[in-house]
C-alpha cells in the first residue's frame, strides 16, 4: 500500500499540481482533490492485495514454533497448522471453505463498491461506457445515512482542517508559529535520539550474540544460501511478469471480465501455500522435481499476484480518452502495447514487482521448506536455513541470517527498484 500510493504521488500530472500551488490549496485541500483521488485505484488494489496476503500467511500468524516453544492463537490460521501438522485432509478441506466464503464476502461487501466508487477519480475526458458498478455500492449510495455523513460530518470535518492549516501568509501571530516551530524541532530531535540509541544498543546487542559463533566460513555459506533464494526471487518476478502482463490488461480493459476475474485473483492470492502441501509433496515426490526447482513454483504461488492485481490496476486506470484515440488511429498489437499500453502500466507494474520480490523473500521461508505429516522436503535457500534455525533457537544464526535477508533487500531497493521508479517518474506521466 505505500509503495503503491509513493508511485501515485510522484506520477501526478504537472499541471494539476501546478494548478493546486495556483490556487493556494492548503495541505489538506491538496491531499483531499488531487492526493487522494490520483492515489485511489493504486491504494485499492493494493489493499486488495495486502488483505490476501494477510491471509496467505495467516497459518504462520497464528501459529508460532520458535526457540522451541510453540505459540498458538485461536483462529483460522491456527486451525489450518494443526490440519497441516497432522496431515489432516478433512480438516484442511473445511479451513479452505471457510476462507473461501469470506474472501467472497469481502469481495462483494468492500472492495467492489470501493472499485465502483474510485471509477470517478480516473483522469479522462470522456467516460468509458462500460464503468465499474457494484449492487451494494448503489444501495448506498441512495442511503439517507451517508448524506447526513457527508453534510453533518465529513465536510464540516474538512473545513476545519482547512482552517488549521490556512497558508502561512495569512496567519496573524508569528511568534506563534515560531514557537510551534521550535516545539516541532526538539520533539523530533528526541524522537531521532531514542530511536538511534534503540538502534545502536540492538547493534551492540547482536554483535555480542554473535561473538565467538560467527566464522568467515559461516558467514559465506549464508550469503551463498541468500544468493540461491535471490536466483529465485528473480525467476519468480521474470516469469509472473510475462504471464500475468498480458492476463492484467485483458482483464483491466474488459470490467465485464474483471467481475468474474477479480475476487477468483483474490482467492488464488489468498489461498494460504501450506494448505496446497499435501499436493505439492505429493506432485513433486511423483514427478520427481527436486526442491530447489519446486520451492520456485511455491514461492510464486502466493506472491505472483502482486504484479497482477497492480498491471490490472494500471490497465483500468488508463483514460478511456487514450484508448478512444488509440482506435481513431488504428493502433493494434504491438504498436498499441509499445505507444498505450506499456508506458500507462509501466508505474503500476514496478509498484507490483517491487512488492512480489519483497513478499517473494518472505514467502522463502515458507515456501523452501515444505511439511506435510511426516513428510519434509527442503531446498537450498535462506528462506529454509532461517525456518530451521528459528525452530531450534539457535539466536546467533537467526540474527545473522535475518540481516543478510534484509542486506539483500535493501540492495536490491537500492540498485534496482529506486532507479524503475525514478525512470517511471521521468518517463511515463501524464502530463
Amino acid at each position: 500500500m505505500a509503495f503503491g500510493f509513493y508511485h501515485s504521488m510522484v506520477t501526478i500530472p504537472t499541471d494539476m499540481q501546478e494548478a493546486a500551488s495556483t490556487y493556494g490549496l492548503t495541505p489538506w485541500q491538496r491531499f483531499r482533490t488531487v492526493e487522494l483521488p490520483a492515489s485511489a485505484h493504486s491504494l485499492i488494489w493494493n489493499s486488495m492485495m495486502s488483505f490476501g496476503g494477510g491471509w496467505f500467511f495467516v497459518a504462520q500468524s497464528e501459529a508460532i514454533s520458535v526457540m522451541n516453544k510453540d505459540i498458538k492463537l485461536p483462529g483460522l490460521g491456527s486451525y489450518m497448522a494443526a490440519a497441516i501438522e497432522r496431515g489432516d485432509n478433512h480438516a484442511a478441506f473445511w479451513a479452505v471453505i471457510a476462507m473461501i466464503v469470506l474472501i467472497m464476502a469481502s469481495d462483494q461487501l468492500v472492495w467492489r463498491p470501493l472499485l465502483a466508487w474510485a471509477d470517478k477519480f480516473k483522469i479522462e475526458l470522456t467516460e468509458s461506457t462500460t464503468p465499474a458498478t457494484s449492487w451494494v455500492y448503489n444501495l448506498l449510495r441512495g442511503a439517507y445515512v451517508f448524506t447526513w455523513f457527508s453534510e453533518k460530518l465529513w465536510q464540516p470535518l474538512g473545513d476545519r482542517f482547512s482552517r488549521i492549516s490556512l497558508p502561512r501568509k495569512v496567519r496573524v501571530v508569528s511568534l506563534r508559529r515560531s514557537h510551534k516551530r521550535t516545539l516541532s524541532y526538539i520533539l523530533g530531535a528526541l524522537l531521532g535520539s531514542w530511536l538511534g540509541f534503540e538502534v545502536f544498543t540492538g547493534i551492540i546487542a547482536a554483535a555480542q550474540a554473535l561473538s565467538g559463533a560467527l566464522s568467515l566460513e559461516l558467514f559465506l555459506h549464508v550469503l551463498w544460501l541468500g544468493c540461491l533464494t535471490l536466483l529465485r526471487v528473480a525467476a519468480m518476478t521474470v516469469l509472473a511478469t510475462l504471464i500475468w502482463t498480458p492476463i492484467g490488461v485483458w482483464i483491466g480493459f474488459q470490467p465485464k471480465v474483471a467481475r468474474f476475474a477479480q475476487p477468483l485473483a483474490q482467492i488464488g492470492a489468498s489461498f494460504p501455500v501450506n494448505m496446497t502441501f499435501p499436493i505439492v509433496v505429493g506432485f513433486f515426490i511423483f514427478a520427481r522435481i527436486p526442491m530447489n526447482w519446486g520451492s520456485i513454483l511455491l514461492i510464486a504461488m502466493g506472491t505472483q499476484w502482486y504484479i497482477l492485481f497492480n498491471v490490472i490496476a494500471g490497465a483500468m486506470a488508463i483514460p478511456n480518452d487514450l484508448k478512444e484515440a488509440s482506435r481513431v488511429y488504428g493502433l493494434r498489437h504491438w504498436n498499441l502495447w509499445r505507444t498505450m499500453i506499456l508506458p500507462a502500466i509501466f508505474p503500476f507494474w514496478v509498484t507490483g514487482a517491487c512488492t512480489a520480490a519483497g513478499g517473494a523473500w518472505n514467502a522463502s521461508i515458507v515456501a523452501e521448506l515444505a511439511t506435510w505429516g511426516d513428510t519434509t522436503l527442503q531446498a537450498d535457500g535462506l528462506g529454509s536455513y532461517i525456518a530451521t534455525v528459528t525452530r531450534s533457537g539457535d539466536t546467533p544464526m537467526i540474527i545473522l541470517s535475518i540481516g543478510v535477508m534484509s542486506l539483500f533487500v535493501v540492495l536490491m531497493n537500492k540498485f534496482l527498484w529506486r532507479k524503475l521508479y525514478a525512470f517511471a517518474e521521468r518517463r511515463f506521466r501524464l502530463d
